[in-house]
């Protein structure tokens, strides 16, 4: 090796010290002017809670002016005064008179005793209204990454905006003339008044949990390409309004079925890009009512006049080799790799047996009880997952078996709303 060749390694390696050296040099620094800003950022704030305990006192004892004016000034008034004194420009902070400070200690007080007013007066109303406001999670503290910022910015948005709280503002007597009329609310008329199934002194989902929070997530799925005129988010949304307006548990079903046959309908209208999107924002939607998504699905499952514990018994025992297999392999094998449902194989086995035998069944109102069922085997694999990536897999794949099997699943869907349609 040459000398002018090693001279330049030997240079290179000098560099490379200086280097190394300067930024251990910048980086002591660093350490040092954030030790000296926390300690600044302390006595600051032990200035101020002096300051605090100080005035707390003296207000406790009747905020005497003179007391208050000798108090020691604040490190920044301080300064400020001592400044303009050195100037000698006359801006300098003067101390405020006692008349002064008692005009403003009295109309501290005074505005105190108005907001203590008030808190009271907001306290009676809570407790004379008779409904509790809806407890939910905010949905902008959820952000799948698969969702556009123009959906997430539109869901992300103060939920509370498109909250209809009825908790707030409503009385006990239009809760009961919007139960018995939601005409009042959706500004729309039912196509038949339902047979009501309503033991006495039950309570609607708008009673306990206030209406619905939907306005955002329908923004949501309006703003998607594919599905900007789509008739199904409307009906997606008036069934979820309407289960909450009525104790008939039988209108709870029929409700049930058309919002549950709007969204696969959304899932048919929108593209490959647009139904991901949408089934991620209808699943935030569901967590974001999940007291009225459980309430629903509790009251599809209560006993109806067209079933018998018998025949769901018959229903669920019916052996699927005897029946044909729908196209469920694949279904099955995807859930099975889901981490929260690794080890229900054989809830899973079950739920594909349901929906098997219920597809084959030949009695309407059979198929009709294990619809329900499936819907509540449905519900119980969903909340075993539990993280959001889990749950819009879960989802993902019901819907690519319900497109798998679309025929059997149309006609169980018409075949349920057949039976519904006796009990009107």
């Amino acid at each position: 090796m040459g000398p002018k060749k090693r001279k330049e390694e030997d240079d290179d390696e000098a560099m490379g010290r200086d280097e190394r050296k300067a930024m251990q040099n910048r980086h002591v620094k660093t350490l040092l002017a954030q030790k000296k800003f926390r300690e600044r950022k302390e006595n600051r704030i032990k200035e101020l809670e002096d300051r605090v305990a100080v005035l707390s006192s003296l207000l406790a004892e009747g905020g005497n002016s003179k007391a208050l004016s000798s108090l020691p000034p604040s490190p920044l008034l301080a300064s400020a005064s001592a400044s303009g004194s050195a100037s000698g420009s006359g801006t300098g902070v003067c101390p405020c008179s006692d008349s002064d400070l008692a005009a403003k200690m009295d109309t501290l007080e005074k505005r105190v005793a108005t907001l203590a007013a008030e808190n009271a007066a907001l306290k009676n109303r809570h407790q004379m209204v008779p409904v509790q406001p809806s407890q939910v999670n905010p949905i902008h503290q959820h952000h799948p990454s698969s969702i556009d910022h123009t959906s997430t910015g539109l869901l992300a948005q103060n939920h509370n905006q498109y909250s209809y709280g009825l908790s707030q503002y409503a009385s006990h007597h239009q809760m009961q003339s919007l139960q018995q009329n939601p005409s009042h609310l959706f500004q729309m008329e039912l196509h038949s008044p339902p047979r009501m199934s309503t033991p006495q002194g039950k309570l609607s989902a708008a009673v306990k949990f206030g209406l619905p929070n939907i306005e955002s997530a329908r923004t949501a799925l309006k703003s998607l390409p594919s599905l900007s005129n789509s008739i199904w988010v409307d009906q997606l949304f008036e069934a979820l309004q309407r289960q909450a307006v009525t104790t008939d548990s039988n209108e709870i079903k029929r409700q049930l079925l058309k919002f549950i046959r709007a969204k696969y309908a959304i899932f048919e209208d929108a593209n490959m890009l647009d139904r991901v999107k949408a089934i991620e924002v209808i699943e935030l939607t569901k967590k974001l009512n999940h007291q009225h998504i459980d309430h629903m699905n509790a009251e599809a499952l209560q006993p109806s006049v067209f079933q018998t514990p018998t025949d769901a018994d018959m229903l669920i025992q019916t052996p699927a080799e005897k029946l044909g297999t729908p196209h469920l392999a694949s279904f099955k094998n995807v859930l099975h790799f889901i981490p929260s449902l690794s080890g229900r194989n054989d809830l899973i086995d079950a739920f594909c047996q349901l929906f098997i035998s219920s597809s084959h069944c030949r009695d309407r109102i059979q198929r009709a009880h294990g619809f329900f069922q499936i819907v509540s085997m449905k519900n119980r694999l969903f909340h075993l997952c539990d993280n959001d990536d889990d749950r819009n897999r879960f989802a993902l794949s019901l819907e690519m078996a319900r497109q798998e099997n679309r025929a059997a699943v149309n006609n169980l869907f018409n075949d349920v709303e057949l039976a519904l349609q006796k009990l009107i």
